[in-house]
């Protein structure tokens, strides 16, 4: 009789463990596969926005390149004075082609000093706008730097932040004589990812150069914020798997 009551008891507290550790061990499991499951849904998610993104900024870089083709073909190896002197028609043209190309926002050539000789949005050009200043523009003086993408600048002769791209115009002998510039405008980027966005709130897109300068943004960073600091996790993972 006593080892039947033993029995049952221990078959009791068998059950009443039971109850406790399966309904935890079921739980804990549920809990790793839905963990599991969502990271795998969050990966596909960001690789599909990368994707997304990507394709629109190789649109409008592909757009940047065919205005670097077009200038060279309008401009071929004509000389300072050559381009001053027929200004207004340079300007027609470029001002069609910066038309026809949608992501563009102007086109413009300088001379070595950085003074603007002819503009897609201003004729005429006035004679004491120089942009030597400027990185897109420096970069280019002290050596060719290929296809050259400038921060984010205020221009001194319109409202909306812009960023440039630059390239060399070389003479026959190699020396530096200018440059052609692409100018773009940040809402070409940021009205593309506020589409994204309110599909998907709470997700931000941004596009940046490698060194961390923020060329578009959304939503806009806080605190006017246009540079990743050089010890945050992106610039850490950039330099770590470039």
């Amino acid at each position: 009789m006593r080892a039947r009551r033993d029995s049952a008891i221990r078959l009791l507290k068998t059950m009443m463990v039971a109850s406790v550790v399966l309904p935890v061990a079921l739980f804990s499991y549920a809990s790793w596969v839905s963990y599991q499951n969502a990271f795998s849904h969050a990966d596909e998610q960001l690789a599909a926005n990368l994707d997304i993104i990507s394709e629109q900024a190789n649109k409008v870089f592909q757009s940047v390149e065919v205005s670097f083709a077009s200038v060279r073909a309008i401009v071929g190896s004509m000389s300072d004075d050559e381009i001053k002197a027929q200004e207004q028609s340079l300007h027609l043209k470029l001002k069609e082609l910066d038309t026809v190309l949608s992501a563009i926002d102007a086109i413009a050539i300088v001379d070595k000093q950085g003074r603007a000789l002819v503009s897609s949005s201003i004729y005429p050009v006035p004679p004491d706008l120089k942009i030597d200043d400027r990185d897109y523009f420096q970069a280019q003086a002290g050596k060719d730097a290929g296809t050259y993408v400038g921060e984010v600048v205020t221009p001194r002769v319109r409202p909306d932040p812009l960023f440039a791209v630059s390239r060399r115009r070389p003479l026959q002998d190699g020396a530096f004589s200018g440059a052609a510039i692409v100018f773009v405008v940040p809402k070409v980027f940021t009205e593309f990812y506020k589409r994204l966005n309110e599909a998907q709130p709470g997700v931000v897109f941004a596009l940046s150069r490698r060194d961390g300068a923020i060329l578009a943004r959304y939503p806009s960073p806080p605190g006017g914020v246009n540079r990743y600091p050089p010890n945050s996790g992106f610039l850490t993972s950039v330099t770590e798997k470039p």
